[in-house]
């Protein structure tokens, strides 16, 4: 299991690195650094991320560790649109690996 396997994907808030895990399912870490706010501001983040991967896991991809960096750019401002970016780049880095 080798670290030089990952692909990174960045979008305008988020960074996605993406790893094939081996297993059947995706598990997701996140990070969002003290940068992006105080620690409610990065609460918030953690939840709509994390509530955005389990009400749709069907859209991202299987068999992957997904690592999500929340840049310092700007506020979470909804569920729907943390989803309509983080999908999109979860995809695009699983892809680049070479594996849907």
């Amino acid at each position: 299991y080798t670290t030089r396997r990952g692909r990174r994907k960045s979008g305008p808030r988020l960074v996605v690195y993406a790893r094939p895990n081996g297993r059947g399912w995706t598990r997701i870490g996140l990070t969002v650094s003290r940068k992006v706010g105080k620690a409610p501001v990065r609460n918030r983040w953690k939840r709509l991320l994390r509530e955005a991967f389990r009400r749709n896991k069907a859209r991202f991809p299987t068999g992957f560790d997904l690592v999500i960096i929340v840049k310092a750019s700007k506020a979470p401002t909804g569920r729907d649109d943390v989803l309509e970016e983080l999908a999109p780049l979860a995809r695009r880095a699983a892809e680049a690996c070479g594996k849907k």
